[in-house]
């Protein structure tokens, strides 16, 4: 039963959606495909630009890395009170030394001296 002066409304159908030609859709993949494609190149070079950077950055860490521990090596002989023995041997930060000296007649007559280098400073890059 109905009520009177009922009627019912029609269902409604949505139109249907415009019909896109094939050689329409096949051009507009082709611009998406080279757009993506530009898009990735350029990601491509600021993603190895930024590795590079993260490369020199951690090869600068290291340097200071090496350089601080030889400046600590260098100065803790500095803290120890004069009148102990270190519980290691140190080297000595000027290198080794080999020195040959010929004494005549009481006085010195030659002194020939070879410095040979043991502490290597490393090269940092960069600067």
């Amino acid at each position: 039963m109905r009520p009177p002066g009922f009627q019912p409304r029609a269902t409604y159908t949505p139109p249907p959606p415009p019909q896109l030609s094939t050689a329409l859709l096949e051009s507009i993949i082709e611009q998406f495909i080279a757009a993506q494609t530009k898009t990735n190149e350029s990601l491509s070079v600021s993603i190895n630009l930024l590795t590079s950077k993260f490369d020199d950055v951690a090869t600068h860490s290291k340097a200071m890395d090496t350089q601080i521990a030889l400046i600590a090596q260098r100065v803790s002989h500095l803290s120890r009170p004069q009148e102990h023995l270190p519980g290691q041997p140190e080297t000595n930060p000027r290198g080794h030394v080999n020195a040959i000296s010929t004494m005549r007649g009481g006085l010195e007559e030659s002194l020939a001296m070879v410095l040979q280098e043991t502490v290597s400073v490393p090269n940092s890059a960069g600067t």
